[in-house]
């Protein structure tokens, strides 16, 4: 996870800040992370952590056919309330389980 915040942090100041101001600016240059499939235990925190600190505008969540290794559904790393500042895209994938 430091690492994760080190990059992001990085991108902030190289692509999103004026050099005249500590002050965001749109530079309209997306920020693109793939994240890892790893959704149980330990990597459902990491991944929770992780959009926590990123604080994403969109999201693109895709669903599998087995439901029980999907995300819990909507913008669940938010709390109640906060999820209007999101954009979540839920796709489902075009591979379905073979059971």
């Amino acid at each position: 996870l430091t690492c994760i915040f080190a990059l992001h942090d990085y991108y902030r100041k190289e692509y999103c800040m004026s050099s005249k101001s500590e002050i965001p600016v749109n530079t309209g240059l997306p920020l693109v992370i793939n994240t890892p499939g790893w959704v149980k235990g330990i990597g459902y925190d990491i991944l929770v952590d992780m959009l926590k600190y990123i604080a994403p505008t969109h999201v693109v969540k895709i669903c599998i056919s087995a439901e029980s290794k999907n995300l819990p559904a909507g913008a669940f790393w938010l709390h109640e309330g906060d999820d209007a500042a999101v954009t979540l895209i839920e796709v489902n994938s075009a591979r379905q389980d073979s059971l």
